[in-house]
Protein backbone atom coordinates (compact mmCIF):
# COMPACT_ATOMS: atom_id res chain seq x y z
CA UNK A 1 0.00 0.00 0.00
CA UNK A 2 1.21 4.05 -1.05
CA UNK A 3 2.43 5.26 2.16
CA UNK A 4 1.11 8.88 3.27
CA UNK A 5 4.51 11.17 2.34
CA UNK A 6 5.02 13.02 5.38
CA UNK A 7 5.67 16.66 5.49
CA UNK A 8 7.96 16.96 9.04
CA UNK A 9 10.22 13.58 8.13
CA UNK A 10 13.18 15.91 9.18
CA UNK A 11 12.29 14.71 12.72
CA UNK A 12 11.46 18.78 13.73
CA UNK A 13 8.30 18.56 15.83
CA UNK A 14 5.47 20.74 14.27
CA UNK A 15 4.69 23.89 15.52
CA UNK A 16 2.86 24.19 18.83
CA UNK A 17 0.02 26.43 20.03
CA UNK A 18 0.88 29.27 22.65
CA UNK A 19 4.55 29.61 20.99
CA UNK A 20 4.42 32.67 19.85
CA UNK A 21 2.16 33.95 16.51
CA UNK A 22 2.84 33.46 12.87
CA UNK A 23 0.59 35.05 10.78
CA UNK A 24 -0.67 33.94 7.16
CA UNK A 25 1.57 37.46 6.22
CA UNK A 26 4.79 36.40 8.13
CA UNK A 27 4.79 33.47 6.01
CA UNK A 28 3.81 35.08 2.88
CA UNK A 29 6.10 37.41 2.90
CA UNK A 30 8.69 34.96 3.54
CA UNK A 31 8.23 32.52 1.06
CA UNK A 32 7.78 35.30 -1.86
CA UNK A 33 11.20 36.84 -0.86
CA UNK A 34 12.39 33.35 -0.98
CA UNK A 35 10.43 31.90 -3.94
CA UNK A 36 11.39 35.35 -6.30
CA UNK A 37 14.94 34.98 -5.51
CA UNK A 38 15.57 31.14 -5.93
CA UNK A 39 13.19 31.38 -9.52
CA UNK A 40 15.47 34.26 -10.44
CA UNK A 41 18.06 32.55 -10.21
CA UNK A 42 18.03 29.56 -11.70
CA UNK A 43 15.68 31.84 -14.87
CA UNK A 44 12.18 31.51 -14.07
CA UNK A 45 11.03 34.99 -13.87
CA UNK A 46 7.44 34.48 -14.79
CA UNK A 47 5.57 36.66 -11.97
CA UNK A 48 2.48 35.31 -12.08
CA UNK A 49 4.23 31.38 -11.43
CA UNK A 50 6.53 32.52 -8.60
CA UNK A 51 3.09 33.80 -6.80
CA UNK A 52 1.28 30.98 -7.43
CA UNK A 53 3.90 28.55 -6.15
CA UNK A 54 4.20 31.28 -2.98
CA UNK A 55 0.53 31.39 -1.88
CA UNK A 56 0.70 27.59 -2.46
CA UNK A 57 3.54 26.86 0.68
CA UNK A 58 1.51 29.09 2.68
CA UNK A 59 -1.48 27.72 2.15
CA UNK A 60 0.25 24.05 2.24
CA UNK A 61 2.03 25.33 5.90
CA UNK A 62 -1.77 24.20 7.42
CA UNK A 63 -2.35 20.44 7.01
CA UNK A 64 -5.92 21.32 6.38
CA UNK A 65 -5.07 22.91 3.20
CA UNK A 66 -2.44 20.07 2.34
CA UNK A 67 -5.14 17.31 3.03
CA UNK A 68 -8.17 19.23 1.75
CA UNK A 69 -9.28 16.32 -0.80
CA UNK A 70 -11.89 14.36 0.66
CA UNK A 71 -13.88 10.89 0.16
CA UNK A 72 -17.28 10.25 0.06
CA UNK A 73 -17.47 9.55 3.65
CA UNK A 74 -15.21 12.33 4.71
CA UNK A 75 -12.07 10.71 5.04
CA UNK A 76 -9.21 12.77 4.09
CA UNK A 77 -7.52 11.50 1.14
CA UNK A 78 -3.31 11.56 1.69
CA UNK A 79 -1.54 9.95 -0.90
CA UNK A 80 -1.19 9.87 -4.56
CA UNK A 81 -3.19 6.98 -5.79
CA UNK A 82 -6.11 7.67 -3.81
CA UNK A 83 -6.44 11.18 -5.22
CA UNK A 84 -5.42 10.31 -8.99
CA UNK A 85 -8.76 7.83 -8.10
CA UNK A 86 -10.64 10.73 -6.73
CA UNK A 87 -10.22 12.48 -9.70
CA UNK A 88 -11.37 9.70 -12.51
CA UNK A 89 -14.73 10.93 -13.93
CA UNK A 90 -15.22 7.64 -15.68
CA UNK A 91 -13.86 4.81 -13.28
CA UNK A 92 -12.88 6.88 -10.23
CA UNK A 93 -14.87 9.25 -7.52
CA UNK A 94 -15.20 12.28 -9.74
CA UNK A 95 -19.19 12.71 -10.39
CA UNK A 96 -18.17 15.57 -13.19
CA UNK A 97 -15.20 17.07 -14.74
CA UNK A 98 -15.53 19.94 -12.94
CA UNK A 99 -14.35 17.96 -9.80
CA UNK A 100 -12.15 15.92 -12.01
CA UNK A 101 -10.15 19.47 -12.53
CA UNK A 102 -10.71 20.65 -8.76
CA UNK A 103 -8.98 18.01 -7.88
CA UNK A 104 -6.60 17.73 -10.82
CA UNK A 105 -5.50 20.93 -9.19
CA UNK A 106 -4.91 20.32 -5.79
CA UNK A 107 -2.72 16.95 -7.37
CA UNK A 108 -0.48 19.46 -9.25
CA UNK A 109 -0.04 21.46 -6.05
CA UNK A 110 0.46 18.20 -3.84
CA UNK A 111 2.84 16.99 -6.18
CA UNK A 112 4.87 19.87 -6.47
CA UNK A 113 4.86 20.84 -2.77
CA UNK A 114 6.50 17.41 -1.86
CA UNK A 115 8.89 16.57 -4.62
CA UNK A 116 10.05 20.53 -4.13
CA UNK A 117 10.19 20.71 -0.17
CA UNK A 118 10.07 16.98 1.23
CA UNK A 119 11.60 15.03 -1.85
CA UNK A 120 13.20 12.62 0.88
CA UNK A 121 9.22 11.63 1.99
CA UNK A 122 8.51 10.15 -1.77
CA UNK A 123 11.16 6.90 -0.93
CA UNK A 124 9.14 4.14 0.20
CA UNK A 125 10.12 1.48 2.91
CA UNK A 126 11.15 -0.88 0.33
CA UNK A 127 13.91 1.74 -1.54
CA UNK A 128 11.19 2.71 -3.85
CA UNK A 129 11.59 6.31 -5.20
CA UNK A 130 8.29 7.70 -6.25
CA UNK A 131 9.43 10.83 -7.04
CA UNK A 132 9.38 10.46 -11.36
CA UNK A 133 5.81 8.95 -10.30
CA UNK A 134 5.18 12.20 -8.36
CA UNK A 135 6.49 14.44 -11.17
CA UNK A 136 5.16 12.90 -13.99
CA UNK A 137 1.46 13.08 -12.11
CA UNK A 138 2.11 17.16 -10.96
CA UNK A 139 2.51 17.80 -14.59
CA UNK A 140 -0.20 15.81 -16.06
CA UNK A 141 -2.63 17.09 -13.75
CA UNK A 142 -1.52 20.82 -14.05
CA UNK A 143 -1.82 20.09 -18.08
CA UNK A 144 -5.30 18.80 -17.80
CA UNK A 145 -6.64 21.49 -15.31
CA UNK A 146 -5.24 24.16 -18.10
CA UNK A 147 -7.46 22.07 -20.87
CA UNK A 148 -10.03 22.84 -18.55
CA UNK A 149 -9.16 26.16 -18.17
CA UNK A 150 -9.45 26.46 -22.05
CA UNK A 151 -13.00 25.34 -22.30
CA UNK A 152 -14.20 27.75 -19.72
CA UNK A 153 -12.90 30.68 -21.14
CA UNK A 154 -14.84 33.75 -20.57
CA UNK A 155 -17.52 31.79 -17.90
CA UNK A 156 -18.14 31.92 -14.28
CA UNK A 157 -16.17 28.76 -12.95
CA UNK A 158 -18.43 26.47 -11.17
CA UNK A 159 -18.17 26.18 -7.39
CA UNK A 160 -16.84 22.57 -7.49
CA UNK A 161 -14.03 23.95 -9.38
CA UNK A 162 -13.05 26.44 -6.72
CA UNK A 163 -14.06 24.42 -3.62
CA UNK A 164 -10.68 23.45 -3.12
CA UNK A 165 -8.68 26.34 -5.25
CA UNK A 166 -5.69 28.38 -3.67
CA UNK A 167 -6.37 32.27 -4.62
CA UNK A 168 -4.74 32.84 -7.59
CA UNK A 169 -6.62 35.69 -10.00
CA UNK A 170 -9.75 37.12 -10.06
CA UNK A 171 -11.47 33.92 -10.40
CA UNK A 172 -13.48 34.78 -13.71
CA UNK A 173 -9.91 35.57 -15.33
CA UNK A 174 -8.52 33.04 -17.60
CA UNK A 175 -5.67 30.73 -16.19
CA UNK A 176 -4.95 28.25 -18.70
CA UNK A 177 -1.76 29.58 -19.11
CA UNK A 178 -0.45 29.57 -15.64
CA UNK A 179 -1.32 25.78 -15.55
CA UNK A 180 0.23 25.02 -18.86
CA UNK A 181 3.30 27.02 -17.66
CA UNK A 182 3.21 24.97 -13.77
CA UNK A 183 2.95 21.80 -16.51
CA UNK A 184 6.15 22.97 -18.85
CA UNK A 185 8.04 24.11 -16.16
CA UNK A 186 7.36 21.83 -12.92
CA UNK A 187 11.03 20.36 -12.49
CA UNK A 188 12.59 23.49 -12.71
CA UNK A 189 9.76 25.20 -10.34
CA UNK A 190 10.24 21.92 -8.06
CA UNK A 191 13.90 22.56 -8.59
CA UNK A 192 13.36 26.22 -7.31
CA UNK A 193 11.51 24.84 -3.95
CA UNK A 194 14.53 22.58 -3.23
CA UNK A 195 16.56 25.83 -2.62
CA UNK A 196 14.02 27.35 -0.81
CA UNK A 197 13.66 24.58 1.38
CA UNK A 198 17.63 24.61 2.27
CA UNK A 199 17.56 28.39 3.07
CA UNK A 200 14.99 27.68 5.53
CA UNK A 201 17.21 24.89 6.84
CA UNK A 202 20.15 26.91 7.29
CA UNK A 203 19.35 30.57 8.55
CA UNK A 204 18.50 31.70 11.54
CA UNK A 205 15.98 34.61 12.58
CA UNK A 206 12.37 34.08 13.97
CA UNK A 207 10.62 33.86 10.86
CA UNK A 208 12.44 31.19 9.46
CA UNK A 209 12.26 29.23 12.82
CA UNK A 210 8.66 29.79 12.18
CA UNK A 211 8.72 28.16 8.63
CA UNK A 212 10.62 25.54 10.12
CA UNK A 213 8.50 24.18 13.19
CA UNK A 214 5.58 24.57 10.48
CA UNK A 215 7.02 23.01 7.63
CA UNK A 216 9.76 20.57 8.89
Amino acid sequence: MEQRPEANDMGRPRRQPGEGPVTRETLLDLFRGLVDKNYSAIGLSDAELAGYVTRLLVAFARPAELYAVRDRQGRELQNLGALLAASDPVHGGAASFEREAAVRRHIGDFALFFTGMFPESLRGRRGEDRLLEYVAAGKESYQIVSAYEETRAGCEPPPELTALALPVAEEGAPRAALFAALARQFERCMYGLNLVRSEIASYGGPEYQAARDLLM
